[in-house]
């Protein structure tokens, strides 16, 4: 049984295997989106426990998801963001 589910929001697609491999070697289960809109897409669909978030992508920035994310959840619990970036 995995330990828990996080979603990795990343453009850049080494940082998302790299991630992915370390977290799953440690026992949780990982969804990538490689980019905001998918992202925030999964994040609905499927109420991770953990989201680990560019700043830097192309359209929707790690910003307007996290901004999206919180929408989403209305009002509920929040589930913690991770901000990941190289500024």
């Amino acid at each position: 049984m995995a330990r828990g589910h996080i979603l990795l929001i990343d453009d850049d697609q080494t940082i998302l295997a790299l991630f992915r491999a370390s977290l799953e070697k440690a026992g949780y289960q990982v969804t990538i989106a490689p980019d905001g809109q998918a992202g925030v897409k999964a994040f609905q669909e499927q109420k991770p426990d953990l989201a680990i978030v560019d700043i830097a992508m192309p359209g929707i920035d790690g910003y307007q998801v996290i901004e999206l994310m919180r929408i989403s959840e209305g009002g509920a619990g929040k589930a913690p963001v991770i901000v990941l970036t190289a500024h």
